[in-house]
């Protein structure tokens, strides 16, 4: 009966462990999601602005050719 309540105990103890580590698990996968979606935003942003100085660039070699 004591080895049974030991038993009983450290199975109680692995899964309040496997519970927290999901837990953990599952912080990661938000940060990791917020970063990611930063670094994509961030990604947009640096598009759209190397998109408008090449526009740019363009519109000031056709002056010049002209």
């Amino acid at each position: 009966r004591g080895q049974l309540n030991e038993m009983r105990k450290f199975v109680n103890e692995v899964v309040k462990k496997h519970a927290k580590d999901i837990d953990n698990l599952k912080v990661l996968a938000r940060l990791s999601q917020r970063t990611t979606g930063s670094i994509r935003e961030e990604l947009n942003e640096t598009k759209i602005e190397v998109t408008q100085s090449l526009s740019l660039h363009d519109l000031r070699l056709t002056e010049v050719e002209n």
